[in-house]
């Protein structure tokens, strides 16, 4: 129960930031960076 507790308060958070960092204009790979650092990091955390 916990562990979708934590991926409510924090998953919501990372993604609105990486949004911002989307639309600041960075470089494509970097955000792909960070989604996969999301992801695995949500995988790992399971």
């Amino acid at each position: 129960m916990r562990v979708h507790a934590n991926f409510a308060e924090y998953v919501p958070l990372a993604l609105l930031l990486i949004f911002f960092v989307e639309h600041d204009g960075t470089k494509t790979l970097l955000v792909h960076v960070l989604c996969f650092a999301l992801l695995s990091g949500r995988l790992l955390h399971a």
